[in-house]
């Protein structure tokens, strides 16, 4: 929580190359008083990790997608039971406890490795397939459980690392990562990226002054979307997202010069105008029209979607698409 308040659990979508995430669910982590009235919670009877996990990735069952999960939710029967459900999960393996895992022999695997060199534990389990896919780093060796993944080389994800021999002469290994391990990487800050972009420079949570319970969780859905529509933007133009502040003034601006009426609807009738030096911009009505089948692709500088054209001015396109 930041500063203070409940803790979520959150996942996101995010290009492996582009960034710009969207987290699109969020579960509140509830304590013992839950109410009794909601009944038992949906998954609840295959156990608290593998529940969540379920949970979480509902919305991507039968898509084939892959989930790349942090080391808190490396569960065997958890990766499995996505995998039944037509979506590959994949999470970082450490110890925790009193050992590894279950199925995750670390300490062997740990011994036969030098830096840069994959290989993949394969076991059968139930009769699928259950991977462990590892990497020998400078110190540690990463694993990755799951039930999919080849060790391919990816092209564009190169590394190196600098070691110092017995004598204190220095040489540099380079390696690529394989692709579960580079999937893993490029995605693993996904939800911190979200978190930060909202926290920054100013979270609307902490100049909120009406510390109420539901206006703490209002606070956390409008930063939330704030950080996802700055990303959303940023992925459609291929372009870094615009700074947080930025985005604030931009949206605000648009939000005291609108022609909505109170009941939400668009007034026609009046025209809001603003000055910008001598030029003077009128507010027009927008008309969003559904594209015809077998039409064009959007064409940026024309403003027009095949046969379906949209009335709007360079100056009047709105930044928080």
């Amino acid at each position: 929580p930041h500063p203070f308040g409940n803790e979520h659990h959150t996942i996101c979508n995010g290009d492996l190359k582009e960034g710009c995430p969207i987290m699109y669910r969020v579960e509140l982590v509830e304590g013992k008083d839950r109410p009794k009235e909601l009944g038992p919670k949906e998954f609840e009877d295959q156990g608290k990790t593998v529940g969540l996990m379920m949970c979480m990735s509902k919305n991507l069952w039968n898509t084939g997608k892959i989930v790349t999960m942090d080391s808190g939710v490396s569960v065997a029967k958890g990766i499995l039971a996505m995998r039944e459900k037509g979506v590959f999960g994949q999470s970082l393996v450490k110890p925790r406890g009193h050992g590894w895992p279950v199925l995750v022999i670390g300490n062997y695997i740990d011994e036969y490795f030098e830096i840069g060199y994959c290989e993949t534990l394969e076991q059968i389990v139930d009769g699928v397939k259950f991977f462990i896919h590892c990497q020998k780093e400078d110190k540690y060796v990463t694993k990755i459980m799951s039930c999919h993944g080849v060790l391919t080389d990816v092209d564009d994800h190169a590394t190196c690392r600098e070691v110092v021999s017995e004598d204190g002469t220095r040489r540099t290994i380079n390696f690529k990562y394989p692709k579960p391990i580079s999937r893993h990487n490029r995605a693993k800050h996904w939800v911190d990226d979200t978190n930060n972009l909202r926290h920054d420079p100013i979270a609307l949570s902490a100049v909120w002054r009406t510390k109420w319970w539901p206006n703490r969780q209002f606070t956390f859905i409008l930063e939330v979307a704030e950080a996802n529509a700055a990303n959303a933007r940023a992925r459609g133009q291929k372009k870094i997202a615009n700074p947080q502040m930025q985005f604030h003034w931009k949206l605000a601006n648009l939000m005291l010069n609108n022609n909505f009426d109170s009941d939400g609807k668009i007034n026609a009738t009046v025209d809001r105008m603003r000055t910008r030096g001598s030029v003077e911009i009128v507010l027009e009505e927008h008309n969003l029209e559904n594209r015809p089948i077998n039409t064009g692709i959007w064409d940026n500088k024309k403003k027009h979607m095949g046969d379906c054209c949209i009335s709007i001015s360079e100056d009047q396109m709105c930044d928080t698409s």
